[in-house]
């Protein structure tokens, strides 16, 4: 069976994208990995807030400046199993999800097996080498969350002339909410994309799709962030979660290292990479890409700039992939 053939099928593809899921992060994450005996201490912090969650305690028996979400998946993987190994199962299933969706997106821009091949490849590379220290980190849980908008812009895009769907705006502000109740940086490229959406709608005067639009992202959001807030506010610690989760974390940002050159470097150069193919792949294919691209670009850098934590970067790996997709779509003549 071709490799075509078994990537088309979604049965075999998903048992391969679990394989591997879980070679990649049992084989590179050394804190989640069960293969080790180590914890860093972002794991341990996350773990050990999960666990004041099971006890109705978050916020109040501890303090992390990290949204309820992210603990509440760390509360789930100790339900399926202590230590380890059932957080490590959750890591497995949304890379796994991560994965598919790369593939789908790959598979709106191009039919060739070979250009999602080479862009996973380098995903894999660049998250194994240089950024994920760690799958239990909060970038980690929001990068499929960022790759369904990412997934509903592009069919969007390669759509011309078609009326942007107030559904596709509803599941922006589903991923956007559950992101910001995880760590509300993370969601640079979905407000990349939002601004991208909004600024076409203008310029094409579509101002009825841009209030529906608007509409469905705003109660997108609020369906998302409605079941965090309710528990809180049932437990009296509505004000402590919106302090460590928002307040502080603004605080944090503030007094972070001091940020280095090499960083800016790092964040710049890809969404440099991206937008010139962007552009090119606008020109070739007559397709609005743009908009969306410099936005994602701009968000991104505001939100990482020169950082020096390498997971600060995990969530420029869907803009690098996403430069490998159309790379080679505008080089027609």
């Amino acid at each position: 069976m071709t490799k075509t053939k078994i990537l088309n099928n979604p049965t075999y593809r998903i048992l391969i994208f679990s394989i591997i899921s879980f070679l990649f992060l049992f084989l590179y994450t050394q804190a989640s990995s069960p293969l080790t005996n180590y914890f860093g201490a972002d794991y341990d912090m996350f773990v050990m807030g999960g666990e004041f969650l099971k006890r109705g305690e978050l916020y109040t028996g501890n303090f992390d400046h990290k949204g309820p979400y992210l603990f509440a998946i760390n509360a789930l993987g100790l339900l399926i199993s202590s230590g380890k190994w059932g957080i490590f199962i959750l890591e497995v299933i949304s890379f796994t999800i991560s994965i598919e969706l790369l593939y789908r997106i790959s598979a709106v821009y191009t039919s060739s097996k070979k250009i999602f091949l080479l862009g996973l490849v380098v995903f894999l590379f660049i998250l194994g080498l240089f950024v994920l220290e760690d799958a239990n980190s909060s970038e980690f849980w929001s990068l499929n969350l960022v790759l369904w908008p990412l997934l509903l812009i592009s069919k969007y895009i390669t759509q011309n002339g078609t009326t942007h769907p107030a559904k596709y705006a509803f599941i922006y502000g589903i991923c956007f909410g559950i992101i910001a109740f995880i760590r509300l940086n993370n969601t640079a490229i979905i407000c990349g994309i939002i601004t991208g959406l909004a600024y076409l709608l203008i310029i094409r005067k579509q101002y009825k799709s841009l209030f529906n639009n608007a509409i469905a992202c705003l109660l997108g959001i609020i369906t998302a962030i409605m079941p965090a807030c309710l528990y809180f506010m049932v437990k009296g610690s509505f004000e402590e979660m919106i302090d460590c989760t928002f307040t502080f974390n603004f605080m944090y940002m503030g007094h972070d290292k001091s940020p280095e050159v090499i960083n800016y470097i790092k964040t710049i150069l890809p969404c440099i990479i991206l937008s010139v193919a962007g552009y090119k792949y606008d020109k070739y294919e007559k397709k609005n890409s743009m908009p969306f691209i410099i936005s994602m670009c701009i968000f991104s850098i505001l939100s990482i700039g020169g950082r020096f934590y390498p997971h600060y970067f995990t969530l420029l790996t869907p803009l690098i992939f996403l430069s490998i997709i159309i790379y080679p779509l505008s080089n027609k003549t």
